[in-house]
């Protein structure tokens, strides 16, 4: 009984000590700039993907970004059309898929996630 009281104070001290220490850390949802309504990609060709870093909070919870394609609103859980860069660094490039001509939309993934508007994909 007297482990099991001795226990639990560590546990509870540990606890405050950690909590104490917190930073408290801000979800960022950077605006896609481009591609925007307008755009019309050709599929195969290199173009930047871009967002707006203007309102980046002190503490973002993730930096790492992820691009993938979305499909009439479903989010391709394949390969991703760039991942690892820097969510700071406001563009990425990648390579216009080949898929069929149609809308499209892009996601862009760090510790939220924020859709392009729709644009054009053509062959």
């Amino acid at each position: 009984m007297i482990w099991a009281t001795r226990i639990i104070s560590l546990l509870a001290l540990a606890a405050s000590l950690s909590l104490s220490g917190a930073i408290e850390l801000d979800v960022w949802v950077p605006r896609i700039c481009y591609p925007n309504e307008y755009t019309v990609w050709q599929a195969g060709v290199r173009h930047n993907v871009t967002w707006d870093i203007s309102d980046k909070p002190t503490n973002v919870t993730n930096y790492n970004g992820t691009i993938r394609l979305v499909t009439n609103g479903r989010i391709n859980l394949g390969s991703a059309l760039a991942s690892g860069f820097n969510l700071t660094a406001a563009r990425v490039e990648i390579i216009v898929p080949r898929v069929k001509d149609g809308e499209y939309q892009l996601v862009l993934m760090g510790d939220s996630g924020n859709y392009s508007p729709k644009f054009k994909i053509v062959n």
